[in-house]
């Protein structure tokens, strides 16, 4: 996935008495954690009370749900056969 892709900004201007206001919301897809909470840390340090940080939402990428699965069936197989081989060996 690019960086491009890994990241979307959302803009809200305001109109309050006689100046403007504006909120933005930036999400991230962070696939390295330590990254993840430098950049939030940074955020935090240079904007102070003016950031809200919000909780970080943890899911897998199709791919790695596909290498999971394979993986996962991989081990079974290696399971059944030596309980299959085990079976065999007892009188």
């Amino acid at each position: 996935m690019s960086k491009e892709n890994n990241i979307t900004v959302t803009k809200d201007f305001r109109r309050i008495e006689n100046g403007y206001q504006m909120e933005a919301e930036i999400c991230v897809i962070f696939s390295d954690f330590g990254k993840m909470e430098d950049f939030c840390n940074l955020l935090v340090e240079k904007l102070d009370s003016t950031v809200v940080v919000g909780s970080p939402q943890f899911f897998h990428t199709n791919k790695t749900m596909e290498n999971i699965r394979l993986l996962s069936l991989y081990y079974l197989e290696v399971h059944l056969h030596s309980i299959m081989w085990v079976h065999f060996l007892q009188p």
